[in-house]
């Protein structure tokens, strides 16, 4: 369930509603929120009324206070971690604990990633993560029953990959062996009209969206439309300039 954002939000500027009972109403929505928010995580409720909450879970305790004057809104969420007091910080650490089986994913703060990428600047470490990182994969899929052989599932190339592909294996001096394998594979299996792995479909993929292809970063732009009408004999020239490039880049 989601934090309600009375917990964190600041009060200050809350207009109250304007008569007495549009007031007691909002108190009790706002208290049966939080109540709900508690319970659903566990906690278990010692005290409740129309404007207080508290409750507790392991060693965290919480009280939280809700009250609407005519004037302003007054609005407290008080947390204790072992009799000491603490933060809301607490609360979700302790409900990220209980659902870390669940689903939840840790991930790095700012700071970290930008030290992370400091670090990955010097090249003997980098090299020493990527290593890491292929030898904890094949670690993981020699215990692992799922068929990697057949992810992703098999495609016919493209005639826009297979041209790509053609122009990098032609131009390209600095494509890895993978990347010439993936190429060839591409080049292969469009002319056969057979299926590829998409492993080196996504390979392709991945060095024309970097630039390295026939048109550099992004697709051929479509050349705008002239204004008025195009004649037959204008439309003669330029496809005969069109077809003409392509067999000098081509062959």
């Amino acid at each position: 369930m989601k934090e309600p954002a009375i917990l964190t939000a600041n009060t200050y500027f809350f207009k109250p509603a304007h008569s007495a009972q549009a007031r007691r109403k909002s108190e009790q929505k706002i208290i049966a929120e939080v109540t709900n928010y508690l319970e659903v995580n566990n906690f278990k409720i010692v005290e409740k009324t129309d404007a207080k909450v508290a409750a507790y879970k392991e060693k965290v305790e919480v009280v939280f206070y809700y009250n609407e004057t005519a004037n302003n809104v007054y609005k407290a969420f008080q947390v204790y971690k072992e009799g000491k007091r603490s933060n809301i910080t607490t609360v979700r650490k302790l409900l990220k604990a209980d659902t870390s089986l669940s689903g939840w994913k840790w991930r790095p703060s700012t700071t970290q990633r930008r030290a992370f990428a400091i670090r990955m600047q010097d090249p003997v470490e980098k090299a020493e993560y990527e290593a890491r990182k292929i030898a904890k994969a094949d670690k993981r899929r020699a215990g692992s029953k799922f068929d990697y052989e057949s992810a992703g599932g098999y495609y016919v190339p493209t005639e826009e990959q297979y041209k790509d592909a053609f122009y990098m294996m032609l131009h390209d001096k600095e494509l890895t062996q993978e990347q010439q394998q993936a190429c060839n594979m591409v080049m292969s299996g469009f002319t056969m009209q057979d299926k590829v792995h998409h492993d080196n479909i996504h390979i392709v993929n991945e060095l024309r969206r970097s630039g390295r292809g026939r048109f550099g970063l992004g697709s051929p732009k479509k050349a705008a439309k002239p204004k008025g009408k195009t004649n037959r004999k204008q439309k003669s020239v330029l496809t005969k300039i069109l077809d003409r490039a392509e067999k000098i880049v081509f062959g």
